[in-house]
């Protein structure tokens, strides 16, 4: 998880319930997620996850799947459904290395994990949610898992990026650049530049080409209309937001402390125009939303002790309900 610096601003309580009890009337944020082991939906209503609330401190959502809610828990995984809990069969989320992450891919299908081999490329398993069974294949020279969807994974490389079948597990390279951002759902790829590798800019997946702009900064997350995009400046010292047409700035918020941009954090997109991140006050920590392009940032749920996660994959927090 991420943990945010103190802005600069003032921040307004607006939930009306402990994340820990009952369902807030108007939900705090447009996405769901989870306190505890309690899930709050975006219409209000709270799942709870049956699970010792004192085994793991840790616990990361991921999503709404057809077969239930994903969780992370500890190092296990689970499919939350009707007051049961179902753990996974041979998964195991606590990888190993530096930058490494796990996802669901885009059509909520497959849950991505990811291993470090010694940095000679990652062991990637694959779990069809829909009859969970893990897979494993070895993907040289790769170091990043980037999502993907329909029976496909894409995966960072040193070489550039590849995208993973995920039913034989064979590997095709897509390009040869480096590659910090792949946005399925817009079909956007942001590829590095041959002669600076700090500036970036956007291609399509499908076709990878000239790219529209070049700008120095880090892409993390692409908003749902693809109006805007998220990153963090060159510095590493804020989150900036630019516009997708032509990379203009538009908004910059202050930077959550030890943010990792190669790894899926708790910082993202919960609509069209407004940017939702976990902060940490003390010993106690909730939920943030900023407006785009302008406006105040603002505390939107209660401060608690517990664990608090936003739907935590590429695709973004909202598209996890």
């Amino acid at each position: 998880m991420k943990w945010f610096v103190a802005l600069l601003l003032s921040f307004a309580l607006v939930a009306s319930a402990s994340p820990g009890h009952a369902g807030e009337r108007r939900p705090a944020v447009q996405s769901a997620y989870l306190v505890g082991l309690d899930i709050h939906t975006p219409s209000g209503r709270v799942v709870h996850v049956p699970l010792p609330g004192q085994r793991y401190s840790f616990t990361t959502l991921f999503g709404r799947t057809a077969k239930g809610w994903l969780i992370g828990y500890g190092c296990d995984a689970y499919l939350v459904a009707k007051r049961h809990a179902k753990k996974l069969p041979r998964v195991d989320l606590c990888s190993l290395g530096y930058g490494f992450a796990n996802t669901m891919t885009d059509d909520r299908r497959y849950l991505l994990t990811a291993w470090d081999q010694r940095g000679t490329g990652i062991t990637m398993g694959r779990t069809d949610l829909a009859d969970p069974k893990a897979e494993y294949d070895f993907i040289e020279d790769a170091y990043r898992l980037d999502g993907g969807t329909a029976d496909k994974a894409y995966v960072a490389t040193y070489g550039g990026l590849v995208e993973v079948d995920l039913l034989t597990g064979d590997a095709t390279e897509i390009v040869r650049r480096g590659v910090p951002l792949v946005d399925v759902g817009s079909d956007t790829l942001f590829v590095v530049s041959p002669k600076d590798s700090g500036f970036v800019g956007p291609t399509r997946l499908s076709d990878p080409g000239q790219v529209s702009w070049r700008q120095e900064f880090l892409p993390t997350d692409v908003s749902p209309d693809v109006t805007y995009v998220l990153g963090t400046a060159p510095d590493y010292k804020s989150l900036q937001v630019r516009r997708m047409s032509d990379g203009r700035l538009v908004r910059t918020i202050p930077q959550p402390d030890d943010f990792n941009s190669s790894v899926f954090s708790d910082v993202g997109w919960d609509t069209d125009h407004s940017v939702v991140m976990v902060k940490v006050y003390g010993k106690r920590r909730a939920i943030v939303r900023c407006p785009i392009p302008a406006g105040r940032c603002q505390r939107v749920t209660r401060l608690t002790r517990l664990a608090v996660s936003l739907p935590t994959w590429v695709a973004g927090p909202h598209e996890g309900v």
